[in-house]
């Protein structure tokens, strides 16, 4: 009697939590399709020209200071840059392992006092610097992060996203990599780089996939800072958010029911598996599975508004088996209140990468094309949301 007793709250417990995660769930489906021309305010564009002193090829990101002046990241030269009235004015960082030097960054934040935070991918370090971009010092990330790709400054801490995550106690001369059902992409840093806590685990009916759906340099998790909560979207493959509160805590999963974000049949990958950190089948059977897939690259929130970016198929994703294929991207727009996010209009097609975010509901995006000593200026545009 007992042991039936014991198997039946067993059941119940198992019971109650699966509705629970269930309930968890929550879809929300676009009713608009392509009325960004109701919706999006062009503001004009900045032209940053190339000079003897500084000469750059690419904006990746930017980051608002006032209505004059902001700074980017030019991954190219492996620097920030200070535009005041769309000129150049300073440069911080450069390619190197010096004080203030990189091996390769992608992204950069600022702290509540201005100061400057760059993420040096395969340095797997910080540099700080304050807000006139004079160096201060650099931080070393936990050896565990091996390819960090993206940082937030949210509530005193540091958020860092990263992959290829190593076993705890990793050493230079004795590691291995975690599986991918133990894998956190997102690790929490204190002010001083010391390693808190890792969040954001893959979902479990996607542990097969891993290596399927992603390529270097986009499968990071993507994520943003709204009211009250933080984003991310997890990189299984699929049109899901996270919505984590101040704590860190996950709340709610959100899945967009859109067309915009084709859904992968998991039926013809029920059966697949890891084998040495690579699917057991061939690249010709991705391709099928994946043909029309597309991927998110960028989510900002400029409030009220929520901007995801996905970058459509490329042509290394089996263009054989992409309808109308082209390589582009397009975005998904939302309204975000300190609650939810409800969906204003999808599959919104500008010119350009999105790269940063302003006051009064503005998204900046460049148009450049990176021609490496061709380049004469940079060009960036400028949209409000109406």
């Amino acid at each position: 009697m007992k042991k039936l007793l014991y198997l039946l709250a067993i059941f119940i417990i198992y019971f109650i939590g699966c509705k629970e995660n269930k309930n968890n769930v929550e879809h929300i489906k676009f009713s608009n399709k392509n009325i960004s021309s109701n919706l999006l305010n062009f503001q004009g564009k900045i032209e940053i020209t190339n000079s003897k002193d500084y000469k750059t090829y690419s904006i990746y990101k930017l980051i608002e200071l006032n209505d004059t002046s902001f700074l980017f990241l030019d991954p190219y030269s492996t620097s920030i840059f200070f535009v005041e009235k769309n000129k150049i004015i300073k440069r911080i960082g450069n390619k190197g392992n010096g004080p203030g030097e990189f091996a390769s960054i992608l992204d950069f934040t600022l702290d509540n006092e201005k100061n400057i935070y760059v993420l040096d991918i395969y340095g797997h370090k910080v540099g700080k610097f304050d807000s006139q971009g004079n160096f201060i010092k650099n931080f070393q990330l936990s050896f565990n992060h091996r390819t960090p790709s993206k940082i937030k400054f949210y509530k005193n801490y540091f958020i860092i996203s990263a992959e290829n995550n190593l076993e705890n106690g990793a050493t230079k001369d004795k590691f291995s990599f975690l599986e991918y059902k133990n894998v956190s992409y997102l690790n929490v840093y204190d002010k001083e780089f010391n390693y808190i806590k890792s969040f954001l685990n893959p979902s479990k009916e996607f542990y097969h996939t891993y290596g399927t759906f992603a390529r270097p340099f986009e499968t990071f998790v993507t994520f943003c800072e709204c009211p009250n909560y933080l984003l991310a979207i997890s990189q299984e493959g699929f049109y899901r958010i996270n919505k984590f509160s101040k704590e860190l805590n996950l709340e709610n999963i959100i899945e967009i029911n859109d067309e915009s974000f084709i859904k992968i049949d998991k039926n013809k990958i029920s059966s697949y598996k890891l084998i040495n950190q690579k699917p057991n089948f061939s690249e010709m059977k991705i391709g099928e599975i994946i043909g029309n897939h597309t991927v998110p690259v960028n989510m900002l929130n400029s409030a009220p508004f929520l901007i995801i970016e996905f970058r459509e198929p490329m042509e290394n994703y089996f263009p054989q088996y992409v309808e109308n294929y082209s390589y582009n991207f397009h975005y998904d727009l939302f309204r975000v209140s300190s609650t939810k996010l409800e969906p204003l209009a999808s599959n919104i097609k500008i010119k350009g990468r999105l790269i940063g975010v302003g006051e009064v509901n503005s998204f900046y995006f460049t148009e450049n094309t990176v021609e490496k000593d061709t380049l004469k200026y940079l060009t960036i545009s400028k949209y409000n949301i109406k």
